[in-house]
């Protein structure tokens, strides 16, 4: 999110890559739920794979093992 308009993974306000290296910095190994909001809900698909890429392309290293 950008204040109250929802964008795609990545480009928001929350740094996604260095709040899941922080969780990981910690000894977090458990699961962790990402909430997403699609205004136009005939893209739902889409965004959800999309934001599902980017998380392991990004975040997946953490938890690899």
């Amino acid at each position: 999110m950008v204040g109250q308009q929802s964008v795609p993974y990545g480009t928001g306000e929350v740094d996604i890559p260095g709040l899941i290296e922080h969780m990981s910095g910690v000894g977090y190994r458990g699961r962790f739920v990402l909430e997403m909001s699609v205004v136009d809900k005939e893209n739902t698909i889409r965004h959800t794979q999309d934001a599902f890429r980017y998380m392991v392309e990004r975040c997946g290293r953490f938890y690899a093992d």
